[in-house]
């Protein structure tokens, strides 16, 4: 299929299957502090942080990337349990993006995570 030979028809046939961006807002959104999470983002990548949604952007400071979680119950279980042993976890560093590239949040119990933690950057 040629892009330059498509019909009007066509065109509006597939903006169907494209979601557009999310409209800026005239105004700020509020800022909401999520506290410690584990962050899903797009694409699969995986943090844990302390994190808080600002000017349309998620905010993870002191992001841990979850590459391996070697649990037995899932992502799940390093929120409620803490790290896993086998885990491979990396960072920390900060780490933004798009609020529109969030899948989920679960909350962490921080005391759990002594080898790895998060706090609010100033």
């Amino acid at each position: 299929m040629d892009v330059n030979q498509l019909t009007l028809g066509q065109i509006k046939e597939l903006s169907k299957f494209i979601s557009p961006a999310p409209a800026a807002s005239a105004h700020a959104e509020a800022e909401r502090d999520l506290g410690p999470q584990i962050v899903v983002l797009r694409h699969g990548y995986v943090y844990k942080g302390y994190a808080y949604i600002k000017d349309g952007f998620i905010y993870i400071d002191d992001a841990w990337n979850l590459r391996r979680w070697a649990t037995t119950k899932g992502m799940q279980q390093m929120a409620i349990e803490g790290p896993q042993k086998g885990a491979s976890i990396d960072g920390p560093t900060p780490v933004y993006a798009p609020i529109h590239s969030l899948v989920l949040t679960i909350p962490v119990n921080e005391s759990l995570w002594t080898a790895y933690p998060s706090k609010r950057s100033a």
